[in-house]
């Protein structure tokens, strides 16, 4: 037999074999050397390396380095409030309360925030302690005068504990305003001295700001603006996929999304040598080669796609014409059989 000559190579086999849809290693080199073939394809298949080590030995990734992704429950360190911003508008047509007829000298008048005839207004902020505990701070607001310059005193409590620049003698805030309603006093934030509330033995200071938005006008009483900055624990509260993979996370009350990892997508060589165990999952397998673990979106693989749900990738129109197929075969062979059967049966009714 006349050699194949490739590339100035003469084989006497002109059978090409490749090395897939083998079970095993051992079978795949007996099959070789049976057919008697010289000339064995290999499929080469990309590698995608991450780094360099410090040999400058290049360090493949795959499937050893990924980890099971965890979601967490919670996420972030508790910070405690330390500072609380207000900025509301007091009605300039609020009665002043100790002017009402039910104080007389002898019963004269005394803030009491259990009773509501003895205040304003009220408005209640959630403010964060060292562990993150939510604490609510309430500030009652009581006019003290209508005529111009107006002022108004600001009780404040977190929890049943009244807060004031002098621990010993809590005293209430005094707002200000001018003629046309604007906030004259005090311009910087008020620092209230150090507490401790319930069974927290860690002192917390907090400073309250009105800041220069908080008004005196003919308008109902309102809480335009209020912000603190204390942190509790966030509590996980939605899950984003994006397209290359990554995992991202909010939490209540941080609605800023945090990374926590990212999925990655495997390729093989022969998917059809994968193992199905069932539950839409496979196993690797010699037949299938090793995984290649790519981002992705990147090197041609194709993207992810949250709460997204895959088309059948089955054609209908082929599956159909499939079992048509396949249920006149039976027909026709149920026919031979049955044309056969009644042949054997004149056979040996008649000879």
């Amino acid at each position: 037999m006349d050699q194949v000559v490739i590339a100035g190579r003469g084989f006497r086999s002109r059978l090409f074999v490749g090395t897939g849809k083998y079970r095993s290693f051992p079978e795949m080199a007996r099959c070789h050397e049976a057919s008697g073939a010289e000339v064995v394809t290999v499929a080469v298949r990309p590698v995608t390396v991450s780094q360099q080590s410090e040999t400058q030995a290049v360090i493949a990734t795959g499937l050893g380095s990924t980890v099971n992704l965890r979601l967490p429950q919670t996420s972030g360190v508790p910070e405690a409030t330390e500072n609380v911003n207000l900025s509301l508008n007091l009605s300039a047509y609020s009665s002043v309360p100790k002017e009402a007829s039910r104080f007389t000298p002898d019963t004269p008048y005394a803030f009491d925030r259990f009773d509501p005839g003895t205040y304003n207004n009220s408005t209640q902020t959630t403010i964060y302690d060292a562990s993150g505990n939510p604490l609510t701070m309430t500030s009652y607001f009581v006019r003290e005068t209508s005529a111009s310059p107006s002022s108004w005193s600001v009780y404040t409590f977190v929890g049943d504990k009244q807060l004031g620049t002098d621990p010993a003698n809590p005293a209430p805030i005094t707002l200000t305003f001018d003629s046309s309603g604007a906030l004259t006093a005090p311009t910087a934030p008020t620092q209230f001295a150090p507490f401790t509330v319930g069974t927290s033995t860690t002192e917390q200071t907090i400073a309250l700001d009105f800041g220069s938005a908080t008004t005196q006008l003919g308008a109902p009483f309102s809480v335009n603006n209020r912000s603190q900055d204390g942190k509790a624990v966030g509590q996980l509260d939605g899950v984003t996929v994006g397209e290359d993979g990554t995992v991202s996370v909010t939490t209540l009350g941080n609605p800023a999304p945090q990374i926590i990892g990212n999925i990655q997508t495997a390729d093989f060589i022969n998917p059809a040598g994968l193992q199905a165990i069932g539950g839409n999952l496979f196993l690797e397998t010699a037949a299938s080669g090793a995984p290649q673990v790519v981002t992705p979106g990147l090197n041609g693989f194709g993207t992810t796609l949250q709460q997204t749900l895959e088309n059948s990738n089955v054609s209908t129109v082929e599956e159909l014409v499939n079992m048509i197929t396949t249920q006149r075969a039976y027909e026709m062979n149920s026919k031979v059989i049955s044309t056969a059967d009644q042949m054997l049966q004149y056979i040996s009714q008649n000879l």
